[in-house]
């Protein structure tokens, strides 16, 4: 099991632990993850030399370098993006727009990862991740024009 994890984070990273679990559940034809499969699972990852970063699986000095989108197979819903993801493609759509307002932002993020609508889940997420990235100085301005920083 240990080996089957490490392939999915090696090609997946970050991966969030459902998302991990459904691919090995759909590569090994398991039902349903039960207590006792769930004591495996954990066991598996302490053993397979990747990190735990919350809920999700990483390896050593994995940094992220794309955002990715969606595929027929394969959506993931907001929970399910590492943050470092989300931020990435917040400062990608600002960067690339020139200027943006923060509703534009929101709205380009969510179809970037093919989220139909903007519910209370997605917008909390996205603008605490804006405000962060304007704390930081990744992006500057205002709620009415968001730039990239120089």
């Amino acid at each position: 099991m240990a080996a089957g994890i490490r392939a999915v984070v090696m090609i997946e990273a970050p991966v969030h632990i459902a998302v991990l679990q459904q691919r090995l559940r759909g590569a090994w034809d398991i039902g349903r993850i039960g207590a006792r499969i769930r004591e495996n699972f954990d066991g598996a990852i302490r053993v397979a030399g990747v990190l735990r970063d919350g809920e999700f699986l990483t390896l050593t000095g994995a940094a992220v370098a794309t955002v990715r989108t969606p595929t027929d197979a394969c959506r993931r819903e907001v929970e399910h993006v590492h943050d470092q993801e989300l931020s990435l493609a917040l400062a990608n759509l600002v960067r690339d727009a020139g200027g943006i307002t923060h509703d534009e932002l929101m709205v380009g993020a969510a179809r970037l990862y093919g989220w139909t609508r903007c519910g209370p889940d997605i917008t909390a997420r996205l603008h605490t991740l804006i405000t962060r990235l304007l704390a930081d100085g990744t992006l500057s301005g205002s709620a009415h024009n968001l730039t990239a920083a120089s």
